[in-house]
């Protein structure tokens, strides 16, 4: 006596959720054991747990989805949200009589949908962006004072974005002349966090591309804060769950673009001068080269999103 199965969707219920929020189908599927030659429930019914098991081994046809993978239905559009939704669980429950049971099945995703409007990124109003499905992105910023030594108050030349400055810097030698003094500089900390896809953006090359922005200074106007502005101080890859990985990228900013007063030193080791303070004080900082930042984001409609929401805050805008 063989056995065959049918099977039925007697319920589905669909939630979506909005960027980073989770996006879920549940799905029951109603699954009875019939014998294949009376076309008859099977007088044994299917017993729990091992219906189960013998139900998802059945393959041809497949009765029930494989772990993990996309929801069946046919689906209108391309790229919709329900179709990047996998099946994460399983559970099931006897059905009256004890003749089949009723499989749930639990499909979620971190994409959300975004309908297709024009957006204003870097400036630049963009097309109009298909009507799919797209993974969030955001920006957060701190701000902090660092405190760095003096020597010079009311000095004539700023610190620049651009690079050192190898000529004196004018001003009034600070009240104790010989020794320097500590001030608060004002600076920020902006952290950008990209979501996506491990099956899309392969881990290993993701933390390679990130690893080439470290250590450098922005080359364009990236966030708002233009070239020259900003250094690139760390990245890290974090995994939320299932194929989502958090691409997480800060930089710092500081009023004086991370330069310090430095006096002309003299040959014992003290800054050149007398009782006035150093004769010559320049603006220094560390020597780095600059890449342009926004390369982070890419120039696909999915990357113009995650621009656009970390330099709004918002898809929906």
């Amino acid at each position: 006596m063989a056995a065959k199965y049918t099977v039925k969707v007697v319920d589905c219920k669909v939630q979506q959720g909005g960027p980073f929020e989770k996006s879920t189908i549940t799905e029951i599927r109603r699954v009875f054991w019939y014998d294949d030659a009376t076309n008859q429930p099977l007088a044994t019914g299917i017993s729990l747990p091992y219906g189960l098991k013998e139900v998802l081994a059945q393959t041809t046809p497949q009765v029930v989805p494989v772990m993990n993978g996309a929801y069946p239905a046919p689906l209108v559009g391309t790229s919709v949200w329900e179709e990047l939704a996998l099946l994460r669980s399983l559970s099931a429950s006897a059905t009256p009589g004890g003749f089949g049971i009723d499989v749930q099945c639990v499909y979620d995703t971190l994409y959300f949908y975004g309908p297709g409007i024009q957006k204003n990124i870097g400036g630049t109003v963009s097309a109009a962006t298909s009507n799919k499905a797209f993974l969030p992105a955001r920006a957060s910023i701190s701000t902090a004072t660092k405190e760095i030594n003096i020597w010079r108050r009311g000095w004539s030349t700023q610190p620049p974005k651009a690079s050192n400055v190898t000529s004196d810097i004018g001003g009034t030698a600070v009240t104790s002349g010989i020794q320097p003094v500590k001030i608060q500089v004002p600076t920020a900390n902006i952290k950008v966090r990209l979501l996506i896809d491990a099956e899309i953006n392969n881990i290993t090359q993701a933390s390679q591309f990130i690893g080439t922005f470290a250590g450098k200074r922005n080359s364009d106007t990236f966030l708002g804060y233009p070239a020259g502005e900003l250094v690139c101080v760390s990245g890290v890859i974090t995994h939320l769950e299932h194929e989502f990985f958090e691409v997480s990228t800060e930089y710092k900013w500081d009023a004086y673009y991370e330069h310090v007063q430095v006096p002309e030193m003299a040959a014992d080791g003290r800054p050149k001068g007398g009782a006035t303070g150093p004769t010559v004080v320049k603006w220094e900082r560390p020597d780095r080269t600059s890449v342009a930042f926004n390369d982070l984001f890419g120039v696909t409609e999915q990357g113009g999103v995650w621009r656009y929401m970390c330099e709004e805050g918002t898809y929906y805008a």
